[in-house]
């Protein structure tokens, strides 16, 4: 009798162990479950909140329906003239802050850094030698015209465009920078104009096999750094200081960040990981968008879209946004467009831009020499922002080859 009493009180034990033993783990169950269901809740309220379109002031201006390829007319100066101007401003602010102004370069000076900065290479002995024994008054005008056919200039402007367009992160690890690395050679040395350049490079759709620009929305996938490089290199405008709150420092206001950012909500990059096993990229901007690759930040604000210290534009969703931003950022009257580039020139050739950092033009921060950059932003853009012209202009001035 005893030793069924035990036996039943063994077993009642046991099976006490056993219930309890049970309970957490039902519950830390029933709590996964509860968990995974209020992620699914945030993240389709997420997307919901994504598909909602804020709405469109009414001022807005209707986005352009016949949207082609820039092709700015060309009315550049002489480049002798465009050289004396830049020396005229130079020499006027020095007198000003009462500085001599350094002695011109020798022609062993002039020789090097034309070569370097033009070409990105030292000249040969045999090139050295037949420059310095030239006695004709218009030799170094003529090396720098021979520079600018030279198949280095196309190299060397790929290479600084290429580290600007392609920044070295887990997110495009698996992306060649080579084809767009050669594009830009190539056209940097047929001398396509910088606004033809940069609307294909905003606007590139299909893969690097058939269109090497793709590789620029490959290595900046996601709306946020798109919208941040696009301000940087084209605009010359730190904009992602007001992805999250308005910038610290400038007038620029978060909505106005994701005002601009809106014209990239419809691009879509596919898996770039697929390129690790020799698959293919493509950049898209039609059909769904897979957030889960294309992701957009927590801090993105749905506001309407809106070029930067610009207009309001009420888009058309049938079609693709980027052309319409394109079409505005490479502008003979966009007030950026021009600027970023002849400051970042400017920076490359003589090692400082005449506003620092070179993509941080603001009201805030004003230009060393404001005269000379406005000068050189309105020739740049009279000239069909032909690069080839504007380096011409710069590098056959005197004080830009002073040592």
């Amino acid at each position: 009798m005893n030793l069924r009493r035990v036996l039943a009180a063994t077993a009642l034990v046991l099976g006490a162990v056993v219930l309890t033993a049970q309970v957490p783990a039902d519950i830390a169950a029933q709590d996964a479950k509860a968990d995974k269901k209020k992620l699914k809740q945030k993240l389709a309220e997420k997307r919901a909140a994504e598909e909602k379109k804020a709405p469109v002031p009414a001022d807005a201006k209707p986005a352009p329906s016949d949207i082609k390829p820039p092709a700015a007319p060309a009315h550049p100066m002489p480049a002798a003239e465009l050289a004396r101007r830049i020396d005229s401003q130079v020499t006027q602010r020095l007198r000003a802050a009462n500085v001599e102004p350094s002695p011109p370069s020798t022609d062993a000076e002039f020789l090097r850094r034309a070569y370097l900065d033009i070409a990105g290479v030292i000249p040969t002995a045999e090139q050295a030698a037949a420059f310095l024994d030239d006695r004709s008054q218009d030799k170094r005008a003529k090396l720098i015209d021979h520079l600018l056919g030279h198949r280095g200039y196309g190299r060397r402007m790929a290479d600084v465009w290429t580290a600007l367009m392609y920044p070295i992160d887990s997110d495009n690890r698996f992306v060649s920078k080579a084809p767009l690395h050669e594009w830009l050679e190539e056209k940097f040395s047929a001398d396509l104009h910088w606004d033809a350049m940069a609307f294909e490079l905003i606007t590139a759709t299909g893969d690097p096999e058939k269109n090497p620009a793709t590789v620029y929305a490959m290595s900046n996938r996601g709306v946020d750094k798109m919208t941040d490089s696009v301000g940087k290199l084209f605009l010359g405008v730190q904009i992602q200081c007001a992805q999250c709150h308005n910038h610290p420092f400038t007038h620029w206001k978060q909505a106005e960040y994701w005002g601009l950012a809106q014209f990239f909500y419809k691009v879509n990059v596919s898996n770039p990981r697929a390129a690790k096993d020799g698959g293919t990229v493509t950049v898209s901007e039609d059909g769904r968008i897979n957030r889960k690759i294309n992701p957009v930040p927590e801090s993105a604000k749905e506001v309407a879209p809106k070029l930067l210290g610009a207009d309001f534009i009420k888009l058309d969703n049938s079609k693709p946004y980027r052309p319409v931003l394109a079409n505005w950022v490479c502008s003979p009257s966009n007030p950026f467009f021009a600027k970023a580039f002849v400051n970042r020139l400017w920076a490359q050739l003589m090692g400082r831009g005449f506003v620092n950092p070179v993509d941080d033009l603001s009201v805030e921060n004003e230009p060393s020499h404001p005269e000379l950059l406005t000068l050189l932003a309105r020739e740049f853009a009279d000239s069909g922002f032909d690069v080839k012209h504007l380096v011409r202009g710069i590098c056959n001035s005197t004080h830009s080859t002073s040592p």
